[in-house]
C-alpha cells in the first residue's frame, strides 16, 4: 500500500497522485541507469546485458543503450578500447575508467580525422579515471578536430583525472586536446 498524507484514500485524486509519483521515480530510476563495459564484454541486447556481471564490449554500443540524453553512467573496465566514433552526449552522462593506469581509449590508425573523441554537452557530463592514447584528430576543411569538446562555455561536463598520451590533436595548430566553445562536429 501507498498512502499520500493528508489525501483520504477514497479520494479520485488519490489514484492520480499516487500514479504520478510512481511515474516520476520510474522515470528517475530509468535516467540514471548504469552500464559497464568490459574488454570481454559482448555488443548485444541480450537480456541482463551491459550489467558489471555480463559488460558490453564498447564504449559506442553503450552509449546507444544508455541513450545520449540520460543522466547514466558508463563504467569502463581495464583494458584498452577502440573508438571510432564521436562520443557526443547531450545528458548528463558519465564516462568512468578503472583509472588512468588500467582503462585506455583510442583510435585506429591516422584516417579518423575532423573528428572529436568526447564532446559533452551538459554540465553533469563527465570523464574520468582513464587514458587516451594515440588518437588522431586532425582539423580538415576549417573544422577543428579535438580530443575533448566543451561547445557551451557556460558549463558543460568536466574531466577528472585523465591522461592524453601519444595523442595529435591537428596539423597546422588548428587541433585541440580540450576545446571549449562552439564548432562543427
Amino acid at each position: 500500500m501507498c498512502y499520500i498524507q493528508g489525501v483520504s484514500k477514497e479520494s479520485p485524486m488519490n489514484h492520480m497522485r499516487i500514479s504520478a509519483v510512481l511515474a516520476s521515480l520510474a522515470a528517475l530510476v530509468a535516467t540514471g541507469a548504469d552500464v559497464y563495459v568490459a574488454a570481454d564484454g559482448v555488443d548485444d541486447s541480450a537480456a541482463g546485458r551491459g550489467t558489471e556481471s555480463s559488460p558490453y564490449a564498447s564504449i559506442p554500443y553503450a552509449l546507444a543503450q544508455l541513450g545520449a540524453a540520460s543522466d547514466g553512467t558508463i563504467f569502463i573496465g581495464e583494458g584498452s578500447f577502440v573508438v571510432n566514433t564521436n562520443l557526443t552526449v547531450t545528458g548528463a552522462v558519465k564516462f568512468i575508467g578503472e583509472g588512468r593506469d588500467k582503462t585506455f581509449i583510442t583510435r585506429e590508425g591516422t584516417t579518423y580525422k575532423n573528428r572529436k573523441l568526447f564532446v559533452l554537452q551538459n554540465p553533469g557530463a563527465l570523464v574520468s579515471d582513464l587514458a587516451i592514447t594515440n588518437v588522431y584528430a586532425q582539423d580538415v576543411g576549417g573544422t577543428s578536430g579535438c580530443i575533448v569538446e566543451f561547445p557551451n562555455t557556460a558549463g558543460a561536463g568536466a574531466v577528472s583525472n585523465l591522461l592524453v598520451k601519444g595523442c595529435t590533436a591537428g596539423s597546422a595548430g588548428a587541433g585541440y586536446v580540450i576545446y571549449i566553445g562552439t564548432s562543427a562536429s
